[in-house]
This record gives structure tokens, C-alpha cells and sequence, in this order.
């Protein structure tokens, strides 16, 4: 299908025209936004979306994955432009989902995750990305929690993911196994204690040692003595 269609753009768009059709489209569709058979269709458009734009958003790759139209003849109908491949693995849609995390674009990275579920279930490291945008953007905690108990369950000893799941069930009011999964974290892998700051050197100049002074009381003998030898010389 034309991806000029599916943003509903025309052949001649800016980049600017793309993207902000591109975010229009991702918003509608966004697979958050329904359930059931419907929510099916929408990871369908969503996708669609997603990998028209990334067909789009720079010329050398508008020629790369789509063939154009090339203009008709009297021999040759006008053709319309065809994918040449849009199917893309599920590591690709990770891949960028992670590469659209990193650049702050955390709700396109949301749905592209989920595009990457859809195609397989069975990565661990999916799941966990899943989590950790539900957690950052604040959507359905309690689907988090089940994010993380999947991660769990396919990587039982996931230090990261029983902390996360143990911030997330302290948030939701259950402490006791919030603790639990804390501390087994804590068994598998301690978390680092801070480094003690160093104490500040002491920079003053140190004289000689000096000596014990006399005290007091040797001061008055000494002093008692000396009259005493001068009243003898008179």
C-alpha cells in the first residue's frame, strides 16, 4: 500500500508534514486506546503507520523500501506505488523502539513495543522494555505489574525486574511482597553501597614536637631556689 496513503499525505509532503501526519495517525491508532477486536485492528494500523513513516522520514530511504510511480505512458498504465517488504521482524521493532526511548519519543516507543509482542512473546528483554514505559509514562500500573511477573517468569532470577516489580507493588499497597522481592534481588545481586568520601587531608604546617612544659608547682621551686642562691652570694 502507499505510504503516502496510509498518513494520508501527498506525494509532495515535507519531512515536517510527514512526521506531524505520522504522530496524527500514531495517536488515533494507538493500541492503548482499545480493546478487544478492535485493539487488533489498531496494533494492525499502528504498524502500518510506523512503517510507512520510517519509509518516509528521509529521502534516501523514501526510494529504498517503496517502489514510486513512475509517470504513464500510452503503453504503460499509471502504476501505483507498492512495499517492496513491509514485513519487519520483531527484533527490528525492538530495536527501534529502544532507539525511539533513547531520544526521549517514549510514547512512539510504547507502540512499538507492542508490535513486537504481537510478533513474539517469548523475549523476556520485550517484555521488560514494555514494563519500563508503562512505568515511565504512567499507564495502567497494574498491567505493568503483569509485564514484569511475564519478565519473571521467562528470566527468574532478573535482578532489574524484581525491583522494578517490588517499587511498582510498593506504590500499589503491598509491602510484604514488595519487601520479599527486594531482598532476593538483594541475595542474587547486592546493590552497591555508596563509597565513604575520603576525609579531608590536614594541610596545616606541623612544628617540632614540643617539650613537656614544667608545671606549676616546679615553677615555684625553681623560682625559690634562684633567691636562695643569690641571698647566699650577698
Amino acid at each position: 500500500m502507499n505510504p503516502f496513503e496510509i498518513l494520508e499525505v501527498s506525494p509532495g509532503a515535507s519531512p515536517e508534514e510527514i512526521r506531524a501526519a505520522y504522530h496524527r495517525m500514531a495517536r488515533k491508532w494507538h493500541p492503548d486506546r482499545f480493546t478487544g477486536e478492535e485493539k487488533e485492528e489498531a496494533e494492525i494500523r499502528f504498524r502500518e503507520a510506523s512503517e510507512a513513516f520510517n519509509a518516509l522520514k528521509d529521502g534516501s530511504r523514501r526510494n529504498s523500501g517503496w517502489v514510486r510511480p513512475s509517470p504513464p505512458s500510452e503503453s504503460t498504465p499509471a502504476q501505483v506505488a507498492q512495499p517492496i517488504s513491509q514485513d519487519r521482524s520483531a527484533a527490528e521493532w525492538f530495536q527501534e523502539a529502544q532507539e525511539c526511548m533513547k531520544a526521549g519519543d517514549r510514547e512512539r516507543a510504547l507502540g512499538l513495543i507492542q508490535v513486537a509482542l504481537r510478533k513474539d512473546q517469548a523475549r523476556a528483554e520485550y517484555h521488560q522494555l514494555y514494563g519500563e514505559l508503562l512505568m515511565q509514562l504512567g499507564h495502567n500500573p497494574r498491567q505493568a505489574v503483569k509485564t514484569f511477573e511475564t519478565v519473571l517468569r521467562l528470566k527468574p532470577n532478573n535482578t532489574e525486574a524484581m525491583r522494578r516489580l517490588s517499587e511498582l507493588l510498593t506504590k500499589l499497597g503491598m509491602p510484604q511482597r514488595a519487601a520479599a522481592l527486594q531482598q532476593k534481588a538483594n541475595e542474587i545481586s547486592p546493590e552497591p553501597k555508596p563509597i565513604p568520601k575520603p576525609k579531608a587531608a590536614d594541610t596545616r604546617k606541623k612544628g617540632p614536637a614540643s617539650k613537656a612544659l614544667p608545671s606549676m608547682e616546679g615553677l615555684g621551686d625553681q623560682f625559690k631556689s634562684l633567691i636562695n642562691k643569690i641571698l647566699k652570694r650577698g
